[in-house]
């Protein structure tokens, strides 16, 4: 077990070393955490551009500014959510205009709005993608949220953990007040 003179010392060892400063710094260490090559493979489909993926990935690297491996992974999981949540929609798109053009002539008489409405009428009897798009776009939105929600609390708890550490800090440096008790 350590001593109460090491710990003091590894305190003020610690502070002498918090990272790099400058913006040359903090860049060339940004994605240490990052070991591998692999979140555009995973996530997007051979149809789908990767370039675009990559690009949502640094736009949201940019934002969040992510430190270790466990900010890492939260913004890839808030990232391959929000990249399903695109695909999502683009399916649900896909499914409607399948359903307008899928039937006979007169179908094509109605007017736009009124196709869509017998598309999502039809929707409601036999096979129903649109609910399985709901309940896919619904846990989709619930995992950004979650990811969100957890990467904020790591800030705030390391921000907490900091602000106590120089609490502590100052603690250890305050000289106590010797009065005199001889009067």
């Amino acid at each position: 077990m350590s001593t109460q003179k090491q710990i003091d010392a590894n305190r003020r060892n610690a502070q002498k070393s918090t990272g790099p400063k400058t913006p040359a710094g903090l860049a060339a260490i940004r994605y240490n955490a990052v070991k591998h090559g692999l979140t555009a493979s995973q996530a997007v489909l051979d149809i789908e551009d990767k370039a675009n993926f990559k690009h949502l990935l640094n736009t949201f690297r940019s934002e969040y500014n992510p430190v270790g491996t466990m900010e890492n992974l939260l913004v890839e999981q808030m990232v391959f959510a929000a990249w399903r949540l695109r695909r999502h929609r683009i399916l649900e798109t896909a499914v409607f205009n399948k359903r307008m053009t899928d039937h006979k002539p007169s179908f094509r008489e109605l007017t736009d709005i009124e196709q869509l409405a017998y598309a999502m009428q039809e929707n409601f009897t036999g096979l129903n993608p649109f609910s399985n798009l709901a309940r896919y776009e619904s846990k989709l939105e619930r995992s950004l949220y979650r990811a969100l929600r957890h990467l904020q609390r790591l800030r705030l708890e390391k921000a907490n953990f900091a602000k106590q550490s120089q609490v502590d800090d100052k603690k250890l440096t305050e000289v106590p007040s010797q009065e005199s008790d001889s009067e």
